[in-house]
């Protein structure tokens, strides 16, 4: 899914010199080294025709499988509440704004039979 959205940048089939930096990752079998590459936005559309615009993310590259294309981490979605977090937990104030997302919740009841879940994403006021 990287190399459809282009972020090979100079198309030659590795994403290794396009990285800001590289990071070890460790899991069940072992480690690997993957890119951290810098894009400039991220588009999410919803189901009720609204794009959720993410801008300068930082994402790390790794192929798990080949029946995954593509895993938006959580991260993502916690975005600002870290820094609103420890700006309070060392007495800041104000801490600054709080996170995109007021809420965040997912629904696999029908994952099952429909190999689909929904996620609900409640913007912060």
């Amino acid at each position: 899914m990287a190399f459809q959205l282009g972020l090979d940048l100079n198309h030659d089939g590795d994403l290794f010199d396009e990285a800001i930096s590289i990071q070890e990752v460790s899991g069940v079998g072992g480690s690997v080294f993957i890119p951290i590459l810098s894009i400039d936005a991220l588009s999410m559309h919803t189901s009720n025709n609204v794009d959720i615009m993410f801008r300068n993310v930082v994402v790390g590259m790794i192929d798990i499988d080949p029946a995954i294309s593509g895993v938006l981490g959580m991260n993502i979605l916690n975005s600002g509440w870290d820094t609103y977090a420890i700006n309070t937990f060392l007495g800041i104030t104000p801490p600054g704004p709080p996170g995109v997302f007021d809420r965040i919740d997912f629904d696999f009841r029908s994952a099952l039979q429909t190999l689909s879940a929904e996620m609900r994403l409640t913007i912060a006021p």
